[in-house]
């Protein structure tokens, strides 16, 4: 009877908010609540609705059905909820659902509910996980608060306590207290705890601080081994790849951490930020396509999410920039109207951003320019200046190498070197103009290049095999030459081999030269079947 008033009066004291769309369903979770002794219930029916309630309440206790309907749904009430800190330490979320699916599953999870709960469920399933969750809530409830202030050497005194206090692991003291020593960078001290705690149980969560401690710590291989270990063990646990991938990268290899990224969005993928994540080192990897889906699935995600972010539509329509070449083939053709439909897009959904506004218009100029529209660009140019005299220094010097690498690739040196020129006298960063003025030079190569492509394509139609591959060779030689042209520097060098009046080796080997420039060419790009083809070809001399 005492455990019943106790829980009762918890209950009583308790602000409690339920996010459910069914009308049924609010009113039986309702009825549940306060057959427990609750009295002060908030009912909404959609996800924008609970994130408003939690904007203007602080609550104890947050029951969220996963399937809210149109617009945000549970995990993404979650993962705002957390990202704004409209949840403290001290609350209590559990995450209600019909659906099982591993994606769903896995998703809300990552996030981390204090408890999950699958329809259908009685009164009992529910009391008993708040009642589970609530106790541990109670007894950590002042750790956790000095956590969440961001004091954390009071965090550690107060852990210290509950560990002297009484007898037993005290687990989760112990990962609280982890936290606090790599909150404090207190490095040594961290790496001696979670391998105490590793000493008396194997752990996941020790296993993670552990290798987070040797990943800050620059002991990449050892750190490398405890995650790679820990995905074999415990393969669902996706945290790990995440620390994997950034030892990977550390490590200088983007090309595997891009798997490691792929095999966790496979596992997990309704994680926005990792498909982000993902989509960044595919476009360092030059892996287009994988880029190109990874933001395409961020932004779908992102819609109603506090992640939603014009970065992402910009990086996406970058991604597509490989596609469009002039060519006004069918793949070139559809990678423009999908650029277009997302600058629509953008400029929809971002609107009086002006930052975003200039980097739609510079993006759309590249875009109009490769797909061969010069006059377009160059109106695209003229907003996108016309809006930047209205910036300050800081904003201009940080949109900077956006601006003049756009000028640059569309041939308009002198106006790029004249943006250089003015930014110089007007800031006070050395290494600017000299970074700038680089990019003027990449233009300068690029252009160059893109104009004996041309030249050499023409030649190569018109049957001057020999003139073309002369045009081809000097391209080439540029830094920074594109895959397509190497590609046709290859086919050229192929045609040249194949006849039975020329130095059939001079050739081959020249052949041989471009193909293995281009050897790095990822598996999913669209040029990749022109590649192996050529590589098949050149198999046969």
């Amino acid at each position: 009877m005492a455990l019943q008033n106790a829980l009762a009066a918890r209950y009583r004291r308790a602000q409690i908010l339920i996010v459910e769309d069914s009308a049924e369903a609010r009113g039986m979770l309702r009825g549940y609540m306060r057959e427990a002794g609750a009295e002060r219930i908030d009912l909404v029916s959609s996800g924008q609705e609970a994130i408003e309630a939690m904007k203007s309440h602080k609550f104890d206790i947050v029951l969220c059905d996963y399937n809210l309907g149109k617009g945000k749904d549970g995990q993404q009430v979650l993962e705002e909820a957390r990202f704004s800190k409209y949840l403290s330490y001290n609350s209590v979320f559990i995450m209600i659902t019909a659906e099982t699916t591993l994606e769903m599953v896995m998703g809300a999870l990552e996030y981390q509910p204090d408890n999950y709960l699958s329809k259908p469920f009685t009164r009992n399933d529910l009391t008993r996980r708040l009642e589970r969750a609530l106790s541990i809530k109670l007894e950590y409830k002042a750790i956790e608060s000095a956590f969440e202030q961001g004091d954390y050497k009071k965090t550690l005194e107060l852990c210290d306590q509950k560990l002297a206090e009484s007898e037993g692991s005290h687990f989760r003291a112990q990962r609280v207290r982890g936290e606090s020593l790599l909150a404090l960078k207190w490095f040594d001290e961290a790496k001696n705890l979670y391998s105490a705690v590793l000493e008396e149980r194997e752990v996941a969560w020790a296993k993670i601080g552990l290798g987070r401690v040797l990943y800050r710590l620059k002991a990449f291989d050892e750190a490398a081994e405890i995650f790679s270990n820990l995905i074999k063990e415990q393969p669902d646990i996706v945290e790990s790849y995440d620390w994997l991938a950034k030892i990977q990268i550390a490590l200088d290899q983007a090309r595997v951490a891009q798997d490691t990224l792929e095999a966790a969005v496979n596992r997990s993928p309704k994680a926005i930020l990792r498909q982000v994540e993902l989509a960044r080192v595919a476009m360092q990897n030059r892996s287009f396509l994988v880029a190109e889906k990874a933001y395409r699935k961020a932004i779908v995600l992102a819609m109603d999410s506090c992640y939603h972010s014009s970065d992402h539509y910009l990086q996406y329509i970058r991604s597509l920039l490989v596609k469009i070449d002039g060519t006004g083939t069918k793949l070139e053709t559809q990678a423009f109207k999908e650029a277009q439909l997302f600058f629509t897009r953008l400029r929809k959904e971002f609107p009086n951003q002006s930052t975003t506004d200039v980097k739609v218009n510079l993006l759309e100029a590249l875009v109009t320019h490769r797909h061969l529209q010069f006059e377009a660009s160059k109106r695209l140019i003229v907003r996108a200046e016309a809006r930047l005299k209205e910036f300050s220094i800081g904003p201009r010097i940080a949109i900077a190498d956006e601006y003049v690498g756009t000028l640059a690739e569309v041939g308009m040196f002198d106006e790029a070197e004249s943006f250089v020129h003015e930014l110089q006298k007007a800031s006070n960063e050395p290494d600017l103009a000299n970074r700038l003025r680089k990019r003027i030079v990449d233009g300068k190569t690029r252009v160059k290049s893109d104009a004996l492509n041309a030249e050499a394509m023409g030649l190569l139609e018109r049957g001057q095999i020999m003139e073309a591959q002369g045009k081809f060779r000097q391209a080439a030689n540029a830094e920074g030459s594109s895959p397509n042209l190497l590609l046709n520097a290859a086919r050229a060098c192929l045609e040249l081999a194949e006849r039975e009046d020329l130095n059939r080796v001079q050739w081959r080997e020249e052949c041989q030269t471009y193909l293995t420039r281009l050897s790095d060419l990822d598996r999913r790009d669209h040029r990749y079947e022109w590649y192996e083809a050529l590589q098949e070809r050149f198999a046969t001399l």
